[in-house]
């Protein structure tokens, strides 16, 4: 009898254990789950991207310009929107949009695209980015009224999220839906090599697209976020590592040559706040 009640005492230890165990590894695995959960659903606000359109003179030419305020608490990278003609518009309407009759396009079909690459940290007001009609690189709405017959469709926005890696989020107006992704980039891209170690790595908080390029004889790289401040420093920091010889320095360009032979080139757009570098071996 007394070998029956210590057997049944050990099994319920061996129970009571179990379940701690148990409970113990249910507490970390949640921990986890909600870590990885948090990261993966980071996220913006629409609100938190306060933005505009307004008439503007952008390099010499009249065209509407899209803005924002970056109300969040990340850095935000890129901003695309996409506005559509609303419902019901009266042919009288469309001639607004008289621009485009003779590019292929349907009028009816014709939509605005706001986009804004340059870097805005939290608080900061992004401005002067030219609006495109259909996503294209060569119509340009240049009125207001063009713009007043349109309405938000969807808006797209790049971000670096508190693990240091881009992210992306958006919003369809039409469906009154959140729309979020999982899939993150690097925010530095850069290549230990021969090439990078002659020119000084930026202090930038995004360089991308960072390649050998041209067969292997060119190290391209692209710095974000940099205005004129960042690109004349950024020069000076190439001349320090001895890119001083037949030197071509323009507003926003610059190429010099050092002594072994090498050709740095920079080119800078004020309007993208985009830096794009080529080392090149000098044949």
């Amino acid at each position: 009898m007394k070998t029956r009640i210590k057997g049944l005492l050990i099994l319920c230890t061996i129970l009571c254990m179990g379940f701690i165990l148990s409970a113990c590894g249910g507490v970390s695995n949640t921990e986890n789950a909600t870590t990885k959960r948090t990261v993966l659903n980071e996220s913006i606000d629409i609100k938190d991207i306060d933005w505009n359109v307004d008439t503007r003179i952008i390099d010499g030419e009249k065209c509407l310009s899209f803005n924002y305020t970056n109300k969040s608490k990340f850095d935000v990278i890129e901003v695309d929107m996409k506005f559509t003609q609303k419902v019901g518009l009266s042919k009288k309407k469309l001639k607004v949009l008289k621009s485009m009759v003779n590019t292929g396009y349907n009028l009816e079909d014709i939509y605005i695209v706001g986009y804004n690459s340059k870097l805005a940290e939290p608080g900061e007001t992004v401005e002067d980015s030219m609006c495109n009609f259909n996503n294209t690189s060569g119509y340009f709405p240049n009125k207001i009224k063009q713009f007043e017959i349109m309405e938000p469709n969807e808006i797209r926005i790049k971000f670096i999220g508190s693990d240091g890696l881009i992210h992306s989020c958006g919003y369809d107006y039409t469906n009154n839906e959140y729309l979020k992704s999982n899939d993150t980039e690097k925010a530095i891209t850069w290549i230990d090599n021969e090439y990078s170690k002659m020119v000084p790595k930026p202090d930038a908080k995004v360089i991308q697209d960072t390649a050998m390029i041209e067969d292997g004889k060119t190290f391209h790289f692209e710095i974000l976020g940099a205005d004129t401040d960042t690109f004349n420093t950024y020069i000076k920091e190439c001349k320090k590592k001895g890119f001083t010889k037949n030197l071509k320095e323009y507003e926003r360009s610059w190429s010099g040559e050092n002594s072994e032979k090498y050709k740095l080139s920079i080119e800078y757009w004020n309007k993208y706040e985009k830096m794009n570098c080529d080392l090149t071996k000098i044949e």
